[in-house]
């Protein structure tokens, strides 16, 4: 049985996607569809990372602890529909309740 394709055409980042849950996810994700990019601090297994899942991945070495090389980031790779964060840094949020999503926008 095909796998089913509900991230079609979805783009998909994955913070700390080069190994362990992160790795799985953008190998379930990108059987699914979706169009991966993988961030690890990593360089050499971002590369790795990208040949293991193929197709139209893409990676990033980036330390998502400091915040100029995230906004860098987000900047380089543009829109998106899904961001999933395994990385083994801690990510540092608002309570949802007051979370200004315009202001938090321009901080990522």
């Amino acid at each position: 049985m095909p796998p089913e394709k509900d991230f079609d055409n979805k783009r998909v980042v994955i913070a700390g996607g080069s190994s362990g849950i992160g790795l799985a996810v953008a190998e379930k994700v990108a059987l699914q569809g979706a169009k991966v990019v993988i961030v690890s601090s990593n360089a050499e297994r971002v590369q790795e990372g990208i040949k293991s899942i193929g197709g139209e991945t893409q990676g990033q070495a980036v330390d998502v602890s400091d915040e100029k090389a995230v906004e860098k980031l987000f900047t380089k790779i543009g829109a998106f529909d899904h961001l999933v964060f395994t990385a083994g840094d801690s990510l540092q949020l608002h309570e949802l309740p007051d979370t200004d999503l315009k202001q938090d926008q321009t901080r990522v």
